[in-house]
């Protein structure tokens, strides 16, 4: 059995940057060791890979930290913000290759949307909304 659990922010994103890193704790707790071969994420406009490189091990009884690096490739693609985020894992063990969605919580998702809002302001690509519209004149 694995898990995977939030810890927090590895590297935020820097005004005018396009790349984060938000660590995970990768576990395994069964009797084999597990490979981690691929991370894939739903949003276009960002990619993720892993800082250490894939496939990456863990051995049972195990807990290893796992820096997921993001770049956005394009702002307007990007999602404004990250309600539900999750990270796509395809795991290896010595019977099986599994993919599965993992959903990291609400910490998780408030951190990459303040990472998407750093590294994509308003001002720049995204269009906002005006602040102070003018009244609506009268009709003749």
């Amino acid at each position: 059995m694995t898990a995977f659990n939030y810890s927090g922010p590895a590297r935020d994103a820097v005004p005018g940057g396009h790349d984060f890193a938000l660590r995970v704790s990768f576990s395994v707790s069964g009797t084999q060791p597990v490979d981690l071969l691929e991370l894939r994420q739903g949003y276009p406009g960002l990619t993720v890979a892993a800082r250490r490189g894939l496939p990456y091990s863990v051995m049972p009884g195990q807990s290893a930290p796992l820096d997921v690096e993001y770049t956005v490739v394009d702002c307007a693609a990007a999602p404004p913000d990250a309600g539900l985020p999750y990270l796509d894992v395809t795991l290896r063990n010595a019977r099986a290759i599994q993919t599965l969605s993992e959903i990291l919580g609400d910490l998780y998702a408030a951190d990459l949307s303040r990472n998407l809002h750093i590294a994509c302001p308003e001002s720049d690509i995204r269009t906002s909304v005006p602040k102070d519209t003018a009244p609506d004149g009268s009709v003749r």
